[in-house]
């Protein structure tokens, strides 16, 4: 029977994590092997599919008595199946938390003529990632969306995180604002591996420990 965990996921979420080497939870549904393909990446978020793929491999090959098949492989029980999904515009996807405006200094020379205006220092990103494991699953069962008796585990939960925006003045080939892109890029890549190490603690906390 599939229990709706959303709210304890969210609580466990802000609380502290510890675990021990355990015995496969899965077992009990006569899952011995589980392979786990490439997560599926709708959103706007880059790279987020393939932290959560490798972080979900690395939890679930700690487990005694579970065989691990990376990739999809039919030689394994089951398959975890891993969607990532949030709003089809960038605009959607990230807020800005925080603004200053581009008076004085760099930030006003880079401007030239035009009026003033505020630039964000701070974004949040809010996704959805779905989780399922599906024992013997048929091709049908792998499609977006789908639901079946075969689904073990199906759980649609929160990935929810925040990052540092850098502003910085572009007025020549030699200002400090060329690195703007690379260092965005690189803040945002770490608050998603940040927010994946705590979603794939809190999956096992409160849904594998459910079990």
């Amino acid at each position: 029977m599939l229990i709706p965990l959303l709210p304890l996921f969210l609580l466990f979420s802000c609380a502290g994590y510890q675990s021990d080497e355990r015995d496969n939870p899965l077992a009990q549904y006569g899952i011995h092997s589980l392979s786990i393909p490439q997560f599926v990446n709708y959103s706007n978020m880059n790279g987020v599919a393939k932290i959560l793929t490798r972080k979900f491999s690395l939890l679930f090959s700690k487990y005694k008595g579970l065989r691990l098949y990376n990739g999809e492989d039919s030689r394994a029980d089951a398959v975890l199946v891993g969607v990532v999904d949030g709003p089809r515009r960038v605009r959607d996807t990230l807020t800005a938390t925080q603004m200053r405006f581009t008076t004085g200094g760099g930030l006003r020379r880079s401007i030239g003529g035009r009026r003033e205006f505020a630039v964000p220092s701070g974004a949040r990103y809010r996704l959805m990632v779905r989780i399922s494991v599906i024992k013997n699953p048929t091709y049908g069962d792998k499609k977006p969306g789908a639901v079946s008796p075969r689904f073990v585990i199906d759980e649609n939960l929160p990935f929810r995180g925040s990052y540092h925006v850098v502003a910085l003045e572009t007025t020549n080939s030699d200002s400090l604002g060329i690195v703007n892109f690379t260092k965005n890029r690189a803040s945002a890549q770490q608050s998603v591996v940040r927010v994946a190490d705590d979603f794939t603690k809190n999956f096992e906390e409160v849904v594998l420990n459910a079990f």
